[in-house]
């Protein structure tokens, strides 16, 4: 076990049963009222992908928006309140804590599923099988 998945299992390990039960929770209702392009990512892609994606996946201390376990992927969906400085930072030390525990991130804007749609969806497909592959052939 290296250094860096050692201390994220430590990550895991700490974090409470309350905190996690409120994650879960939070997670729970942000299925419930996901976001028009969400919904649309969700329904018109990832439903119709030959692999398993979860949606408001709990990766602690953060919530995915869409995870495919198999793949170690995470897409992220993001609304404008991402275009600030501060958003933007926020997202590269954020997906920085999730490439350190071995997810990698794929970020697209709702701009993007409302305009971009099917490039969108052919990338996730191409990430996800070529991720696939690679994980396998590490094995």
């Amino acid at each position: 076990m290296t250094l860096i998945s050692s201390y994220s299992a430590f990550e895991e390990f700490i974090m409470t049963t309350p905190e996690k039960a409120v994650l879960k929770k939070r997670a729970r209702g942000m299925r419930q009222n996901m976001t028009p392009q969400e919904l649309k990512f969700w329904l018109f892609c990832l439903k119709r992908l030959p692999f398993h994606f979860r949606r408001q996946d709990v990766k602690s201390p953060f919530i995915a928006d869409f995870t495919c376990r198999k793949a170690k992927l995470i897409i992220e969906i993001d609304g404008t309140q991402h275009d600030s400085d501060c958003g933007k930072s926020y997202d590269e030390w954020r997906s920085g804590k999730l490439n350190e525990k071995g997810y990698m991130v794929l970020r697209f804007t709702n701009e993007d599923i409302e305009k971009r749609f099917t490039v969108v969806c052919d990338m996730v497909l191409h990430t996800t099988e070529t991720r696939i592959k690679e994980l396998e052939s590490k094995r």
